[in-house]
């Protein structure tokens, strides 16, 4: 790819590690701008990225960040809905409002909050591309992380419907579906396993191609969706996931 993104701005939620940083990375790469909001400015992210501070789970915060953004870079051409946080294995029956509230406030109520704002912006310039990262785990389940795939399912619902509702604003929407990638997060549940070797063992052999997805794959996808190279792509649901859905 060469400059896919030529002086578009893009806005990455959660972009400090992993995934995030490799698509605002990429970005960059492509000749875009990036700007990025996380809870907490990471140590080292990629050099020219624009940091702001901000819990998305609070409508203020992200109205403020996306003003600040455009004061900086000027309007807003891409968002990405890539910030997330998951739970531990809980059955139905454990199921807490807090754990609802925590994981659909940063999965759900960020995305659509960092969505309202970033469509401000895209309808003042007359297109926009939205890729929002979903789960295959939000297609097809999981044990007991109703929680947690129940949030990544309202994703979907979001990127169809307003996927229909823009598509003659040129905006469209698109979410990607990752299987499991090789992740701080993942690093982190595989050491607090108590079996580092097993736990990992176990996520590779739910993929066919016999390994884990790494951050890159999945940032090259979402780059795709938000360049001009993918405008008849809107209301899709692309899996990306080593063959995990198709056992």
């Amino acid at each position: 790819m060469s400059g896919l993104l030529e002086g578009k701005n893009v806005v990455v939620t959660g972009g400090g590690r992993g995934i995030g940083s490799k698509i605002i990375e990429m970005v960059i790469s492509e000749g875009g701008n990036a700007a990025f909001l996380d809870i907490e400015e990471p140590k080292a992210y990629p050099r020219g990225a624009l940091f702001q501070k901000a819990d998305i789970s609070k409508e203020e915060d992200v109205k403020e960040s996306f003003l600040n953004i455009e004061k900086e870079l000027g309007d807003v051409y891409g968002l990405v809905n890539n910030a997330a946080i998951s739970h531990p294995p809980v059955p139905g029956e454990d199921v807490t409002a807090d754990l609802l509230y925590r994981v659909f406030a940063i999965n759900v109520f960020g995305a659509f909050y960092s969505t309202k704002y970033a469509l401000r912006s895209m309808l003042k310039i007359g297109k926009g591309s939205v890729v929002s990262i979903s789960s295959v785990i939000g297609k097809v389940g999981s044990k007991n992380s109703s929680v947690y795939a129940s949030s990544k399912a309202a994703l979907l619902g979001m990127t169809k419907s307003n996927a229909v509702t823009y598509a003659s604003r040129h905006i469209r929407f698109n979410a990607v579906l990752p299987g499991y990638v090789e992740t701080p997060l993942i690093e982190e549940a595989a050491r607090k396993s108590g079996d580092y070797e097993t736990y990992m063992k176990n996520l590779i052999s739910l993929h066919p191609v016999g390994r884990l997805g790494n951050a890159e794959e999945i940032a090259g996808l979402v780059v795709y969706l938000l360049s001009e190279k993918s405008s008849f792509i809107t209301g899709s649901e692309i899996v990306i996931d080593g063959g995990y859905t198709s056992i």
